[in-house]
């Protein structure tokens, strides 16, 4: 199942969803309109919430309005209190307060949306298998190595300050095998639990993806922009293309660093390689010192231990 075909089925789920919440509301509500004593109050209630819109719209005795509204206001709560009706129920309730259940707000997939998108991308990536949790890991290798203990100390402690850390980018730097690629897993894994809108990718497909949006192709390039975490797995092993990724990548790295949206990578390479093989703008925002993390990993392959 390809991005736009799970992005179709997510917004048919979200419809229904929407349907059947106002649904329940209105049958609700019927059973409550059902008593004389609520139907007076609600229709009373809903007369004054006109007059004190149109008072408003036309600016004309607004505080009277307002008096009578209030007024209202506190009877028809008298009553609900009564009847022993909760006023929420009296309105749909929606899982996301943002979009409502539409999916869609001015005119852009919704953080919900988004968030559902990725989780099921990932349930389909890796053969299937899911992402890599913190409880996977290796207590053995982690006591054995005390630099390692204390970086996941420390991203524990960044992910737990998630919303509010000024620590937008985490560069993890080590050969193969040394286990960055499993800690990466486990952050996504923490945050998709937390509701974070996480996309986990490699560089190899987003490179991909940039080509399709290049050429015109069905593309679903927003996401990689506007996720709040987005993680690029095996950066440097991605094609250079002419004009595409270079270009993407550094446009993708600066708006998510502008808009205050986490991006994590992992690569192979070490610095000195990282600024040959990219240009001097992608080297300072990955590593621009306010803002970024970086973790040099071990040379001992975790994978043979």
């Amino acid at each position: 199942m390809t991005k736009a075909e799970i992005l179709k089925q997510v917004l048919s789920e979200q419809k229904i969803k929407r349907e059947q919440i106002e649904t329940d509301c209105k049958v609700a509500l019927q059973k409550y309109l059902n008593n004389l004593e609520f139907k007076n109050a609600y229709e009373n209630y809903n007369k004054k919430l006109i007059n004190y819109a149109k008072a408003k719209h036309q600016s004309i005795d607004v505080d009277i309005a307002l008096q009578d509204l209030n007024i209202e206001k506190l009877a028809f709560e008298n009553v609900l209190k009564k009847l022993n009706i909760d006023k929420n129920s009296l309105f749909p309730n929606y899982e996301c307060k943002i979009c409502k259940d539409r999916g869609i707000v001015n005119g852009k997939y919704c953080s919900c949306v988004m968030n559902k998108v990725n989780i099921k991308l990932q349930n389909l990536s890796k053969s299937a298998t899911s992402l890599q949790t913190f409880e996977n890991s290796d207590e053995r290798v982690l006591n054995a190595d005390k630099n390692l203990q204390k970086t996941y100390d420390v991203i524990l402690k960044w992910i737990d300050n998630f919303e509010n850390t000024q620590i937008k980018n985490i560069n993890f730097i080590g050969q193969a095998g040394t286990g960055k690629t499993f800690l990466l897993e486990c952050i996504a894994s923490k945050l998709l639990k937390m509701g974070v809108n996480v996309h986990f990718t490699t560089a190899f497909s987003l490179i991909n993806e940039c080509k399709n949006y290049h050429f015109s192709k069905p593309s679903l390039l927003e996401e990689y922009l506007n996720c709040k975490a987005l993680i690029i797995d095996d950066l440097g092993c991605e094609p250079i293309i002419k004009n595409i990724t270079i270009e993407y990548l550094y446009n993708i790295i600066s708006l998510r660093q502008k808009n205050g949206l986490a991006t994590l990578i992992s690569t192979n390479l070490d610095r000195e390689d990282l600024l040959d093989r990219y240009d001097m703008r992608i080297f300072s925002r990955l590593f621009l010192k306010k803002v970024s993390l970086t973790v040099l990993f071990s040379n001992k392959d975790l994978r043979t231990h």
